[in-house]
Formats: structure tokens, sequence, C-alpha cells
């Protein structure tokens, strides 16, 4: 799952190199864009960090955005839809539809292995060199 937030997170980042780009042409007339694609891209990749170590607050911050996203892409596919008549690309499915949906099951599925109290924090620590079995995958860990 936490892969699947660092492709969203170096999508982003080209996102920003591209605004980066035509910001550069036009005079930096989109800067507020510039400014929303760097902290998303950072946003994600820093949670999808939070995600691998397996913390509380990475879960409760990745669900929002993916909600977040999830509510744009299907506004997006409706408004394709709706005003010019004709069926959305793949990309803007597959990254604002299936992405986000595959990433709340997966975290709605390993939602025990997230814990916040620092006994369990210290006893993640006790037990990081003891291999475990991922309960997604059924591999170890």
């Amino acid at each position: 799952m936490w892969a699947l937030v660092v492709l969203q997170g170096a999508m982003l980042v080209l996102a920003s190199i591209e605004t980066l780009v035509v910001n550069a042409v036009f005079g930096f007339t989109l800067a507020g864009v510039l400014g929303l694609t760097v902290g998303s891209a950072i946003l994600a990749l820093r949670t999808a960090r939070g995600l691998r170590e397996r913390r509380r607050w990475a879960r409760r911050v990745t669900l929002i955005a993916e909600c977040g996203v999830l509510i744009l892409g299907l506004v997006e596919v409706v408004a394709t839809m709706a005003l010019a008549g004709t069926l959305p690309g793949l990309v803007p499915v597959v990254t604002g539809i299936v992405m986000p949906i595959s990433v709340l099951v997966l975290l709605r599925r390993t939602k025990s292995l997230f814990v916040g109290s620092s006994a369990a924090s210290a006893q993640r620590t006790e037990n990081a060199s003891v291999p475990t079995e991922d309960p997604v995958l059924g591999t170890l860990v």
C-alpha cells in the first residue's frame, strides 16, 4: 500500500516539474498551482514513509487525502462525460479513481497493523528484526 502512495508521490513530483516549466515560460502566473503540487508531492512521500513505518498519523492523513482525490476524480469523470459528451481517458480514471480506491481498501484491510501508543512503538522496534507475515500479501516482511 505504501508503494502505491510512493507512486502517487512520484506522479506529483512529475506534475511539479511540469508546472515549474509552464511557470518559467509564462512568468510564474501559476505560482499557487506550483506550491500546491510541490506540497502535495512532499505530503504524499512523507506519508508513504509513515505508512511503511506503520504510523497511525500517516494512515489518517492518507485516508483523508485519498478520499479527496477520489471525490475530485469522480467530479472530473462526471464533468468530462457531461460537458464533452465523451468517456474520460484511461489515465484520469486510473489515477483519480482506481488508485485511491485500492489504497483505501488496503488501508482498511491492514487497520490492525497501525498502532499509536509508545508501548506498541517500542515493541515494534524490538521486533523489527523478526520477520512477520504480511496479512495482505501473505509473505514475510
